[in-house]
């Protein structure tokens, strides 16, 4: 079917198979090449197909002619018939268009679903975390429920926000805060999760902003910008606490390259209290550069990093040592923020990216075994540290 519907794309993907080795990227479709390629398949007989349901999530994200897609959506329906159900998401009243053209079509509002278990969840969280010292709170449930439910409303169905905008007033909870403090917290918040990110970040003290931007964009590269590592899709704590302990935060003196010519080689934990002691302090500098959108988990992986006798563990659980820990973003949705402010030289990213990858590397070979694992890690460096010189 993808040979005849998408014969371009289909090419190029063949010509990269052949050069072993390398990675291809195949580009973006361009419109009128998708339409065709939906035209070429459900025009032969759509009930050879089957039924089919297409979802098209986020119309309110998109950049080009909205006439073009309306048009698009409806073609492909009616080229269907009964064969084909659509199902469409978007932001209400993100386009007088999207709205006039769509208004007749059946419609579920999901913020008005979502309400009723969106409160249920900001009153829970704030309830408890109520203690005795709040009296003066507990004494005014009326005004309590006032902004709980505002709050809510303020989420447009948006869970996300309400986990983030609970954050906030619990801040403001553990200061103490008054209630007519508490109503300020809740006005305040931006209606959008892009507000609620800058509102995170300017949190920040600005002496740590830099590292902050350093290490989102360093995360972002990784888990937004790199094709499939050899090495796995876990950012390791250990390994990134390595390349900040090895760089010294000095990250305003020079570019990284530069750094670089001036050091030894990085430094690898030998034993397990260095290990611990390092992963500890980076999580705690995370947390405070990076304003929470970065945060750590349990490590689940094959491998235990934190044995300091030589020996490779296998692990099915969670491990419990810092050292196995990985880093994560709170959500996905930080990676479009971030891509979208344009934070910083994405080459630095790379080049730090590489470091990472060799670190990690050398710390398998001291633990001396899954020597595969580390090979892994090590063409990864060498391949990020090529990207890094293009970019």
């Amino acid at each position: 079917m993808i040979p005849d519907s998408l014969p371009r794309m289909w090419n190029e993907a063949c010509e990269s198979g052949q050069k072993r080795g390398e990675v291809h990227e195949i580009g973006s479709l361009p419109y009128l090449e998708i339409l065709d390629a939906f035209q070429t398949v459900l025009l032969r007989n759509p009930s050879k197909l089957g039924r089919l349901c297409f979802l098209i999530d986020g119309l309110d994200e998109f950049r080009g002619n909205q006439s073009e897609l309306v048009q698009f959506i409806r073609k492909l329906a009616n080229v269907g018939g009964k064969w084909i159900k659509i199902i469409i998401s978007s932001r209400p009243s993100s386009s007088v268009i999207f709205e006039k053209e769509f208004e007749g079509s059946a419609g579920l509002r999901l913020d008005r679903l979502n309400f009723p278990d969106i409160e249920a969840y900001v009153s829970g969280t704030i309830h408890g975390a109520l203690e005795t010292s709040h009296q003066s709170i507990q004494d005014r449930p009326q005004e309590l429920s006032s902004i709980i439910h505002d709050t809510a409303q303020r989420s447009s169905g948006i869970f996300l926000w309400a986990v983030l905008a609970c954050r906030s007033l619990l801040d403001g909870l553990k200061d103490f805060d008054w209630m007519s403090d508490l109503r300020r917290r809740a006005d305040l918040l931006p209606r959008h999760l892009e507000g609620i990110f800058e509102h995170m970040l300017a949190q920040v003290g600005e002496r740590h902003k830099v590292e902050g931007a350093w290490l989102l964009r360093a995360c972002c590269t990784f888990f937004t910008k790199m094709p499939s590592l050899r090495s796995g899709n876990r950012l390791y704590v250990l390994g990134l606490a390595s390349v900040c302990n090895y760089l010294e935060h000095e990250w305003n003196r020079a570019p990284l390259i530069e750094q670089l010519h001036d050091r030894g080689e990085p430094l690898v934990a030998s034993d397990l209290n260095m290990k611990s002691q390092l992963c500890r302090n980076f999580k705690l500098r995370l947390k405070r550069s990076c304003g929470g959108l970065l945060q750590t988990a349990r490590g689940r992986s094959g491998y235990c990093l934190c044995d300091d006798n030589g020996k490779l563990r296998s692990s099915t659980h969670a491990n419990e040592h810092p050292a196995d820990d990985i880093v994560l973003p709170m959500h996905r949705a930080i990676f479009d923020f971030i891509l979208a402010n344009e934070m910083g030289h994405w080459g630095e990213a790379t080049t730090a990216l590489s470091i990472y990858t060799l670190v990690m590397s050398r710390q398998l070979l001291y633990l001396g075994q899954c020597t595969e694992l580390s090979a892994a890690f090590f063409w990864d460096g060498l391949q990020l540290a090529g990207r890094a010189d293009t970019e």
